[in-house]
């Protein structure tokens, strides 16, 4: 039945296909950013907080 269902859909397959990649591939980017993000909280602070150089 989902060989039938492929069979006279194709168009509409290849469609979820993409859906269930584009959705799978903006998780692992979320999940990615969040980590890096995660790993460097002092990055913000750092940027505003600007080291005088010894004279």
């Amino acid at each position: 039945m989902d060989t039938e269902f492929r069979s006279t859909r194709p168009v509409m397959s290849r469609a979820l296909d993409l859906a269930a990649l584009l959705l799978v591939l903006m998780l692992a980017v979320a999940l990615v950013w969040r980590v890096s993000a995660v790993e460097q909280p002092s990055a913000p602070e750092a940027e505003m907080v600007v080291p005088i150089p010894a004279p």
